[in-house]
């Protein structure tokens, strides 16, 4: 996914993929070991938008409801992978992350599972750590926001005068 250009021109220099993890879950479905791979694979965009902003993947799976999503969240990408009137992303912008994330399911799919863990049951839906197969993905030109990243930076202060 990284490796493709189109995509990697959408991440600031300033952002760096350093590591992915790869894990496997016994019958309970704990984590029974984790993979990890380090990379130091860096953007190659311009000024980026704030952290909190972000561009999301939705996974879908069969079930026509709320616990039948997921969702990864991207890094935050350049102010000019917005479409020229800004608020939204570009479609070429789009495209190129679609491209990305096909690149990456292509390679991954072979040996990987992409599933939708529900960790607590409800009252409708599924039952406690069960697993829900994805069948469909999707990329939304419209960023969203992500408050916990906000969190971890600290702003910097000026006072006014009076």
């Amino acid at each position: 996914m990284w490796g493709l250009t189109a995509f990697a021109a959408l991440v600031p220099s300033t952002n760096t993929l350093t590591f992915t993890s790869t894990s496997t879950a016994n019958a309970t479905l704990h984590q029974t070991t984790k993979t990890t791979t380090t990379h130091s694979t860096a953007g190659t965009g311009g000024a980026g938008l704030p952290y909190q902003v972000a561009e999301v993947v939705t996974w879908r799976s069969n079930q026509a409801t709320k616990w039948g999503r997921g969702r990864w969240y991207l890094p935050p990408l350049t102010a000019a992978s917005l479409a020229a009137g800004g608020f939204v992303l570009a479609a070429t912008s789009v495209t190129a992350i679609v491209n990305a994330v096909n690149a990456g399911l292509a390679a991954w799919v072979g040996t990987l599972q992409f599933q939708i863990k529900h960790p607590r049951g409800t009252l409708n839906g599924p039952g406690v750590n069960t697993l829900t197969p994805i069948s469909s993905g999707d990329v939304a030109n419209k960023l969203v926001i992500q408050r916990r990243r906000a969190d971890k930076l600290v702003p910097t202060r000026t006072a006014l005068t009076f």
